[in-house]
């Protein structure tokens, strides 16, 4: 059987990985991607970086609200009690 484009192109591209000096059978070493390929796209071996529209002024400031009103609930909730 012979093996498909993907496969090659894989193949070829162990060859040539030359992992960092902390990589692991878990990880490509420092960072979240391997080196070299921070910008690239996630077909490319790259990490995928989301992208959100745009807030008006108005939208962010009721988020950026909501966020601190949470962070003071969260902060209420996790305090020490009386001892």
């Amino acid at each position: 059987m012979r093996p498909t484009p993907y496969a090659e192109n894989m193949r070829q591209q162990a060859k040539e990985f030359r992992p960092g000096p902390d990589a692991s059978e878990m990880s490509w070493g420092t960072g979240l991607t391997p080196p070299g390929l921070e910008d690239a796209p996630p077909s490319e071996g790259g990490r995928y970086h989301g992208k959100a529209p745009k807030l008006d002024s108005e939208t962010a400031d009721g988020l950026r609200s909501v966020a601190d009103e949470l962070a003071q609930r969260r902060a209420l909730r996790n305090r020490p009690g009386p001892s």
